[in-house]
Protein backbone atom coordinates (compact mmCIF):
# COMPACT_ATOMS: atom_id res chain seq x y z
CA UNK A 1 0.00 0.00 0.00
CA UNK A 2 1.55 3.27 -1.07
CA UNK A 3 -1.28 5.65 -0.17
CA UNK A 4 -0.97 7.91 2.85
CA UNK A 5 -3.44 6.95 5.56
CA UNK A 6 -4.45 8.89 8.65
CA UNK A 7 -4.93 5.65 10.57
CA UNK A 8 -4.10 2.00 9.98
CA UNK A 9 -5.90 -0.31 12.38
CA UNK A 10 -4.38 -3.74 12.95
CA UNK A 11 -7.24 -6.12 13.65
CA UNK A 12 -10.91 -5.96 12.76
CA UNK A 13 -12.32 -7.07 16.10
CA UNK A 14 -14.58 -4.97 18.31
CA UNK A 15 -11.86 -2.50 19.31
CA UNK A 16 -10.47 -2.16 15.80
CA UNK A 17 -13.96 -1.74 14.38
CA UNK A 18 -14.79 1.04 16.87
CA UNK A 19 -11.49 2.86 16.27
CA UNK A 20 -11.80 2.65 12.50
CA UNK A 21 -15.43 3.79 12.45
CA UNK A 22 -14.75 6.75 14.73
CA UNK A 23 -11.72 7.86 12.74
CA UNK A 24 -13.73 7.63 9.51
CA UNK A 25 -16.59 9.61 11.09
CA UNK A 26 -14.06 12.32 11.93
CA UNK A 27 -12.97 12.44 8.29
CA UNK A 28 -9.85 10.30 8.48
CA UNK A 29 -8.57 8.10 5.69
CA UNK A 30 -8.59 4.70 7.39
CA UNK A 31 -7.41 1.19 6.58
CA UNK A 32 -8.14 -1.94 8.61
CA UNK A 33 -5.77 -4.89 8.29
CA UNK A 34 -7.27 -8.23 9.34
CA UNK A 35 -5.70 -11.68 9.04
CA UNK A 36 -8.81 -13.64 9.96
CA UNK A 37 -12.50 -12.83 10.02
CA UNK A 38 -13.83 -9.36 10.79
CA UNK A 39 -15.63 -9.14 14.11
CA UNK A 40 -12.91 -10.73 16.21
CA UNK A 41 -13.14 -13.71 18.53
CA UNK A 42 -16.31 -12.52 20.27
CA UNK A 43 -18.35 -12.48 17.09
CA UNK A 44 -16.78 -15.48 15.39
CA UNK A 45 -15.82 -17.93 18.14
CA UNK A 46 -16.98 -16.89 21.58
CA UNK A 47 -19.76 -14.54 22.68
CA UNK A 48 -22.19 -14.75 19.77
CA UNK A 49 -21.89 -18.48 18.95
CA UNK A 50 -21.88 -19.43 22.63
CA UNK A 51 -24.97 -17.34 23.35
CA UNK A 52 -26.85 -19.04 20.51
CA UNK A 53 -25.86 -22.51 21.75
CA UNK A 54 -26.74 -21.64 25.36
CA UNK A 55 -30.12 -20.27 24.27
CA UNK A 56 -30.88 -23.56 22.51
CA UNK A 57 -29.93 -25.48 25.66
CA UNK A 58 -32.17 -23.23 27.78
CA UNK A 59 -35.07 -23.80 25.39
CA UNK A 60 -34.64 -27.57 25.66
CA UNK A 61 -34.61 -27.25 29.45
CA UNK A 62 -37.80 -25.14 29.42
CA UNK A 63 -39.62 -27.73 27.32
CA UNK A 64 -38.42 -30.48 29.67
CA UNK A 65 -39.85 -28.56 32.65
CA UNK A 66 -43.16 -27.68 30.93
CA UNK A 67 -45.02 -30.47 32.73
CA UNK A 68 -44.56 -28.60 36.02
CA UNK A 69 -46.83 -25.91 34.59
CA UNK A 70 -49.47 -28.24 33.22
CA UNK A 71 -48.14 -28.24 29.69
CA UNK A 72 -47.94 -31.60 27.95
CA UNK A 73 -45.12 -31.31 25.46
CA UNK A 74 -43.15 -34.06 23.74
CA UNK A 75 -39.52 -34.57 24.69
CA UNK A 76 -37.43 -32.15 22.61
CA UNK A 77 -35.06 -33.54 20.00
CA UNK A 78 -31.79 -31.70 19.55
CA UNK A 79 -30.54 -31.58 15.97
CA UNK A 80 -26.89 -30.56 16.42
CA UNK A 81 -26.26 -30.26 12.68
CA UNK A 82 -29.16 -27.80 12.29
CA UNK A 83 -28.06 -25.88 15.38
CA UNK A 84 -24.51 -25.52 14.06
CA UNK A 85 -25.86 -24.48 10.64
CA UNK A 86 -27.93 -21.78 12.38
CA UNK A 87 -24.86 -20.61 14.30
CA UNK A 88 -22.76 -20.48 11.13
CA UNK A 89 -25.47 -18.54 9.29
CA UNK A 90 -25.78 -16.03 12.13
CA UNK A 91 -22.02 -15.48 12.43
CA UNK A 92 -21.58 -15.17 8.66
CA UNK A 93 -24.35 -12.57 8.49
CA UNK A 94 -22.82 -10.53 11.30
CA UNK A 95 -19.35 -10.79 9.76
CA UNK A 96 -20.61 -9.64 6.36
CA UNK A 97 -22.52 -6.80 8.00
CA UNK A 98 -19.37 -5.66 9.80
CA UNK A 99 -17.34 -5.66 6.59
CA UNK A 100 -20.13 -3.84 4.75
CA UNK A 101 -20.39 -1.12 7.41
CA UNK A 102 -16.64 -0.51 7.29
CA UNK A 103 -16.63 -0.34 3.49
CA UNK A 104 -19.71 1.91 3.32
CA UNK A 105 -17.96 4.67 5.27
CA UNK A 106 -14.92 4.49 2.99
CA UNK A 107 -12.62 2.38 5.13
CA UNK A 108 -10.14 0.33 3.12
CA UNK A 109 -10.13 -3.35 4.07
CA UNK A 110 -6.88 -5.28 3.69
CA UNK A 111 -6.55 -9.03 4.18
CA UNK A 112 -3.26 -9.92 5.83
CA UNK A 113 -1.17 -9.59 8.94
CA UNK A 114 -0.31 -6.10 10.07
CA UNK A 115 2.62 -5.27 12.29
CA UNK A 116 4.28 -2.20 13.65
Amino acid sequence: MSEVQDLVVVGGGAGGFAAAMRAAQLGGKVTVVESGHYGGDCMNKACIPLTLLMTAAQMVRCVQKAGRFGLGLPEPELNLAALHDRKDLLVEGLRMGTEQLLAEVGITLVEGRGRL
